[in-house]
């Protein structure tokens, strides 16, 4: 009997020296998903991408606390990034991976293309996140 699909959502934290916006362009570059730049209101910029036909979710968010930039306005640090006006060396992020109805097979696969595909991005200390997930 195969293993039963379930709801999952996981996540990793890391440390990379590209911005959103360079990113973006070099997850889009290797494939094989289509990544998008996201811009809520209020909110933090944020890359998704929904991988294939399956209810699968993916998200990389800046995870650096807010800044104070052009006399005292406060907005977050991907907004920055993602403009140019802030370097991203050695900046941290947060990757959530949501999945409906996977078996452990599937969710596996979609792992291991998650983690060879950001491999691009030359990301250092990419661990798993415990505990609740919140990226702001």
């Amino acid at each position: 009997m195969p293993p039963m699909s379930a709801s999952a959502n996981w996540a990793y934290t890391f440390t990379c020296d590209k911005h959103l916006a360079e990113m973006l362009a070099v997850l889009n570059r290797v494939g094989p998903w289509m990544w998008s730049l996201r811009d809520p209101d209020g909110g933090d910029f944020y890359l998704t991408t929904i991988p294939f036909d399956a209810p699968v979710r993916l998200y990389i968010h800046v995870q650096d606390p807010p800044v104070d930039v052009d006399g005292g306005r406060r907005t977050y640090s991907g907004q920055l990034r993602y403009d140019g006006r802030l370097s991203a060396a050695n900046s941290n992020y947060s990757a959530e991976l949501c999945a409906d109805k996977l078996n452990s097979a599937e969710r596996q696969g979609v792992d291991d293309q998650f983690r060879a595909t950001i491999a691009h991005l030359e990301v250092r200390d990419l661990v798993p996140y415990i505990g609740p997930y919140d990226h702001q």
